[in-house]
C-alpha cells in the first residue's frame, strides 16, 4: 500500500462537493427569484386595484354574464385539480 492519499479519490471528493455545491446554489437562487417574484405580485395588490376601480369607473361595472362565465372557469378549473389530484393518488 502506498503511503498518503489517493489522488484520484481527493478529485473524486471535490467533484462530488463541486456537483452539490451547484446544485444547492441553482435552487437557491430558483427559491429566491420566487419568492421575490411572489413578494412583487403581493406587493403590487394596492396598484391592481386601483386599476380595477378606474377601469370599472371607465366601463362600468362587469356584466352579471361575465361574473357567471368567470365562476363557471374557477369551478372547472377546480374540478379538474380534484380529478388529477385523485388519479394520482388513486382515489378513483
Amino acid at each position: 500500500m502506498s503511503e498518503g492519499f489517493d489522488l484520484y479519490a481527493i478529485f473524486l471528493a471535490v467533484a462530488v462537493a463541486a456537483l452539490f455545491g451547484g446544485w444547492f446554489w441553482q435552487v437557491s437562487r430558483e427559491m429566491r427569484f420566487y419568492f421575490a417574484g411572489l413578494w412583487r405580485f403581493l406587493d403590487s395588490r394596492a396598484a391592481r386595484q386601483r386599476a380595477e376601480l378606474e377601469r370599472e369607473a371607465m366601463f362600468g361595472p362587469l356584466s352579471s354574464l361575465r361574473r357567471v362565465a368567470q365562476g363557471v372557469m374557477l369551478a372547472g378549473l377546480a374540478a379538474c385539480c380534484v380529478l388529477l389530484l385523485a388519479y394520482k393518488f388513486e382515489l378513483m
